[in-house]
């Protein structure tokens, strides 16, 4: 019963970890993107 309960936290926090980094390349992603269309003169390199 304890292993069981303890799989399924451990999932969920799983899943709530590989969310929140999702989220956190994705407005990475889009910093660049506005960065580069903000100064388009810039030649930057990512």
């Amino acid at each position: 019963m304890f292993a069981v309960l303890l799989a399924a936290l451990l999932e969920e926090i799983d899943q709530q970890l590989a969310e929140a980094r999702d989220k956190r390349r994705y407005q990475l992603k889009d910093m660049r993107v506005r960065k580069r269309l903000r100064y388009p003169f810039l030649k930057m390199v990512y």
